[in-house]
């Protein structure tokens, strides 16, 4: 799987912003303008942007290239089925994933965060794990494993229709996944290129 990064904070500049969407196919673009905050539009953008390169380097027009985004179902491809992404942004930076088999992306912005949340929603194992972390690195630990449950949600296709107390990250070395979505296999990748954000990817063996 290759991953792809973009800062889009030089994008909410709308001098910017009017010159680069240009680059992206109409219906994307109009998805761009629709979101009301500058921040949003230029993640927007962003992500275009990056699927955009993908596209290309994988020989395929992003003009002419067309998409399957059914509501509640993963966007894909209708023509290049070996052709899979996975798109994810937050705060300044927009993040997309691409392989040759089902993937899944999710960065996140490390913040303060109650870990109620870990209790009420995550596996009971991973609350377990994440607890016996000392104090000072639970909510990177947090981070860690709401980032690699999302990957796996996106990869599998369903999202948040899974629910996060359905399937297990284990924090082993390599990371694993116990679920019973489906009998595949899943690689797990953990990213330490931008300082304050937590990235994740899972890719379908």
């Amino acid at each position: 799987m290759k991953l792809y990064t973009i800062n889009t904070e030089p994008l909410r500049i709308l001098d910017i912003f009017e010159t680069r969407i240009k680059e992206l196919p109409e219906v994307r673009a109009t998805k761009a303008r629709g979101y009301r905050l500058a921040k949003d539009r230029a993640l927007s953008l962003g992500a275009g942007l990056l699927l955009n390169q993908a596209l290309r380097e994988s020989g395929i027009d992003p003009v002419t290239a067309e998409f399957d985004a059914t509501e509640g179902k993963k966007p894909r491809l209708t023509k290049h089925p070996d052709f899979h992404f996975s798109i994810s942004h937050s705060e300044a930076f927009a993040i997309l994933g691409v392989g040759d088999a089902p993937v899944g992306v999710d960065i996140e912005k490390i913040s303060p965060v109650p870990l109620d949340i870990a209790r009420q929603y995550f596996f009971k194992g991973e609350y377990t794990y994440l607890m016996a972390l000392p104090e000072a690195q639970r909510t990177l630990g947090f981070y860690r494993l709401w980032t690699l449950k999302e990957s796996f949600m996106k990869a599998v296709g369903l999202g948040f229709q899974l629910p996060l107390n359905q399937f297990e990250i284990i924090m082993t070395a390599p990371i694993q996944v116990k679920q019973q979505v489906n009998r595949h296999d899943y690689a797990f990748t953990e990213y330490q290129t931008l300082p304050d954000y937590c990235i994740s990817s899972c890719e379908q063996l």
